[in-house]
């Protein structure tokens, strides 16, 4: 009887510390998704999925998305946190670039896209995107030894898809800074 209590508890902490969290995250993501425009609504179920399970980054993440797209100054906090919840995840930090840079946090896509580059060294397009926040930054040096890099990197790239060529890399506004990617490499390497 001693073992089963012990395994009846074993259970009841499982239950309530492991399996429900997961579940009631997921639960409320899907409603979050079925939402639509309501971005009230959506922020609303996103946030209970991100209290359910604070560990998992997916939801924080919807919400920083979701802060951007309303506009809310909530948007950079919950950026910053939805990396700190994956920290190895390159990515992320790449997507929260882009965002923050759309949102004029200059600084803050900055060290979010050398720590993508520090995550995955290899990616020609996120090299190309930092060398283009140098050049905005005047950082002319940084700008042209990335765009460099950038460009040997995509010449051993051999799927098309992943070419500079085939690639935009947004400007403010979210409008293509140049014709596409490897066209504003070619820029940046030059300066």
């Amino acid at each position: 009887t001693g073992s089963m209590l012990g395994v009846a508890s074993l259970f009841i902490v499982f239950m309530s510390t492991m399996y429900s969290p997961v579940v009631n995250s997921r639960h409320h993501m899907l409603l979050s998704r079925l939402q639509g425009a309501n971005l009230t609504a959506a922020i609303a179920t996103t946030t209970l999925a991100a209290d359910a399970d604070p560990h998992w980054p997916q939801p924080v993440r919807q919400l920083a998305l979701l802060y951007f797209t309303s506009n809310d100054n909530r948007f950079l906090e919950t950026a910053r946190r939805a990396v700190a919840l994956a920290p190895h995840s390159q990515a992320l930090h790449r997507e929260m670039a882009r965002l923050c840079f759309q949102a004029e946090h200059a600084a803050e896509a900055l060290k979010l896209y050398k720590r993508a580059v520090e995550l995955y060294p290899n990616s020609a397009l996120t090299r190309a995107e930092l060398a283009y926040l140098h050049s905005l930054g005047k950082r002319d040096d940084e700008a042209a030894k990335e765009a460099a890099e950038a460009l040997r990197l995509d010449k051993l790239n051999p799927h098309p898809e992943q070419k500079l060529r085939n690639q935009t890399i947004l400007g403010l506004g979210g409008r293509p800074a140049g014709e596409n990617a490897e066209h504003v490499a070619r820029g940046l390497r030059k300066k």
